[in-house]
């Protein structure tokens, strides 16, 4: 972690860093990462200023920064600074993850991130994920505690929420319709079944034909009514899709 602080009067943005690799990389899906920080709205340090601003978090995928060994207190030239932050970014390829807006109190604030493709494939790489969080409002001084904060629970972390991914274990016949049985479904998720002849075609191009969300989580079935009678030069092809 690096300084922390935002504020537009002294520096232009923070960075963080995390690697995840508990889950592999194909067996489940991300379907949630958020933020998580603990806020000083009266920083004991007098070089800290205090605002309440909004303030944009961006994925960055140059990773390869490396943090300075100095404090606020006793700041080194060694490290990511100001100065040297730009070569570390590419507005061409950095994506933003949302804009938020700190309390200017003391307390635990979540910030809830999109998830474009490219930063949910990072993660699920283990790779170190790069955040660069940089003031919108010249008003914002977003202080919280660092990674080398004594308390463990008031250090930033990136929480990630993933669920199985499903799948389809078999298919089997009953009269016209196609019986498909499922795994790995989650309660509250819908999951839609998605048809085609062409296994060229991208799956954007596929039809939905039938979908279900599962009462629990685990096994489950989904019925294409009707789904032997379709056409089917050289065969028919399935796939499931978590909606």
């Amino acid at each position: 972690m690096a300084p922390s602080t935002v504020s537009s009067a002294s520096i232009a943005g923070l960075w963080c860093r995390t690697s995840i690799s508990i889950l592999g990389t194909s067996n489940w899906v991300l379907n949630g990462a958020r933020l998580r920080v603990t806020e000083l709205g009266a920083p004991a340090n007098t070089i800290f200023n205090r605002g309440i601003g909004s303030f944009e978090i961006r994925w960055t995928t140059n990773a390869s920064w490396v943090e300075g060994t100095g404090t606020p207190n006793a700041p080194t030239m060694d490290g990511i600074s100001y100065n040297n932050e730009w070569a570390l970014l590419n507005s061409n390829a950095d994506l933003t993850l949302g804009t938020f807006t700190n309390a200017g109190v003391d307390g635990v604030l979540s910030f809830w991130l999109a998830l474009p493709a490219a930063f949910v494939s990072d993660v699920k790489a283990g790779h170190e994920v790069g955040l660069y969080l940089t003031a919108i409002d010249p008003a914002i001084v977003f202080t919280f505690d660092s990674h080398s904060f004594q308390v463990a629970s008031g250090r930033p972390a990136l929480e990630i929420s993933a669920i199985p991914r499903p799948g389809i274990k078999s298919l089997s016949l009953a009269d016209a319709d196609v019986l498909l049985a499922c795994t790995n479904g989650a309660v509250g998720v819908t999951y839609a079944v998605l048809w085609t002849t062409n296994l060229a075609r991208q799956p954007s191009q596929w039809f939905s034909v039938a979908s279900n969300s599962p009462p629990v989580s685990g096994d489950f079935n989904i019925t294409l009514t009707n789904a032997s009678n379709r056409a089917a030069t050289g065969g028919q092809y399935f796939m499931l899709r978590t909606e």
